[in-house]
């Protein structure tokens, strides 16, 4: 495969992935809800995702915080509204892995800053279970909330609530609950450059200076089943000796896979088994690898297979014992589709012969002795799963071969015809 790489520390997802996406969030004040005034802010992050690396993720922030607020007094925590586009290829990352639903959490880091006041705040955010589309939509991710903590303005003039960043955990889930193979990855989203960050500025009205409290730690909302719209935060009762907001803990790497720039993945594998042959009865070990291309809209691939030399142990005329140094040659691309559940290769490769021995005495073989035709095996794994690999099973016929020396023919005799296997175990590596 070209380009297809995937597993799951992959994401996701991609990927995740993750896919997955999210949430913006914000921060400090409101006064009255009649007071407030509506804002809203739009940014793009680029989001790492397993299975699709990064990918642009868009978020529109809609709060009401008031123009003006008394110093001194505490601001009570008020609700934010979040809704984010993680756009076409979350999708197709998510689908191909089986995902029905996504949800998570997430931080988003906004700064307040203005006289006598440089705070950073670490804000909890909710996304709701939502629904994954079919491919050619892109990801929405609806009802998605926060809380903001309260704050007290120390002293008069302007303070200015940014929003700069942006981190989330997500879960893909599969039709019956179940997570997917990327299971819950971890997105420390970058904000792109040239976006705004402003969400608001609150004038800091009457009295004198103040010493500034540090903001109590947000609660943390409750994750809802199903998208649901925000209710009206209440005025809180005299706020308590707040608490330093905790920092949170370093976001683990997901699984990064390579998108193309035409929007594939690609889907590194190693694969160990063997082959039977059946007119020598003999066995040989298989090893190798494989790259794939995958295009996530459709599960359709090209690759690019290696297969490792090998000694196979055959028994020819049935009493016979000979070993046979093999090596094989690939004159084309593999292809195939993964289909979510399955996968299916078709592989086209010539045999060659590099030594033949019986009773450990040569008997043919060499540089030139090869199969006069290529052989097609037609592959497939059911199950395969693109985060943790499968089982690919198929049969092959071989051809009469050349250039074996002076016994060629009693070897083509024994060596070509149907009825031969190949069991290879695929395992993802990226």
């Amino acid at each position: 495969m070209n380009r297809m790489r995937i597993s799951k520390k992959v994401a996701a997802g991609i990927a995740a992935t993750a896919t997955a996406s999210l949430v913006v969030a914000g921060m400090a004040f409101s006064g009255g809800v009649a007071s407030a005034d509506p804002r809203e802010l739009t940014q793009t992050y680029d989001c790492p995702y397993p299975l699709i690396n990064i990918q642009p993720t868009k978020t529109v922030i809609k709060t009401d915080i008031p123009a003006k607020h008394p110093v001194g007094e505490p601001t009570p925590e008020f609700v934010i509204n979040v809704e984010a586009d993680a756009g076409l290829k979350a999708t197709e990352g998510l689908n191909i892995v089986g995902g029905k639903t996504i949800e998570g959490t997430g931080i988003s880091k906004v700064t307040l800053k203005g006289p006598g006041l440089d705070l950073p705040l670490d804000v909890p955010v909710v996304i709701p279970s939502n629904p994954i589309p079919a491919n050619g939509n892109p990801l929405i991710l609806k009802g998605i909330t926060a809380k903001a903590p309260a704050i007290t303005l120390p002293q008069p003039g302007t303070y200015k609530i940014d929003v700069v960043g942006l981190f989330l955990t997500m879960t893909p889930k599969k039709a019956d609950g179940s997570p997917t193979g990327l299971g819950t990855f971890d997105s420390d989203c970058k904000l792109q450059g040239g976006m705004p960050t402003e969400l608001a500025t609150v004038e800091a009205t009457g009295g004198g200076t103040t010493t500034p409290t540090t903001p109590t730690t947000p609660t943390t909302p409750t994750t809802p089943t199903t998208p649901t719209t925000p209710t009206t935060p209440t005025t809180p009762t005299t706020p308590t000796t707040p608490t330093t907001p905790t920092t949170p803990t370093t976001p683990t790497t997901p699984t990064t896979s390579t998108s193309n720039p035409g929007g594939g993945l690609i889907f590194k594998g190693d694969l160990k088994g063997s082959t039977f042959v059946k007119s020598p009865n003999g066995n040989a070990p298989l090893t190798g690898n494989i790259v794939a291309d995958v295009d996530l809209a459709t599960g359709n691939y090209t690759a690019d297979l290696v297969l490792n030399p090998t000694v196979g142990d055959m028994n020819i005329l049935g009493f016979l014992p000979t070993k046979v140094k093999i090596s094989f040659e690939i004159p084309k691309k593999t292809v195939g589709v993964y289909g979510g559940t399955n996968l299916t290769a078709k592989a086209t490769f010539i045999t060659h012969l590099d030594e033949v021995a019986a009773f450990g005495f040569p008997i043919g073989g060499g540089p030139d002795c090869k199969t006069v035709a290529e052989s097609t095996t037609d592959l497939k794994a059911d199950p395969f799963d693109i985060t943790k690999g499968g089982k690919l099973v198929g049969g092959y016929t071989l051809a009469a071969v050349k250039g074996c020396g002076a016994l060629n023919d009693f070897i083509s005799a024994f060596t070509a015809g149907p009825g031969n296997t190949i069991d290879l175990d695929l395992t993802p590596t990226n």
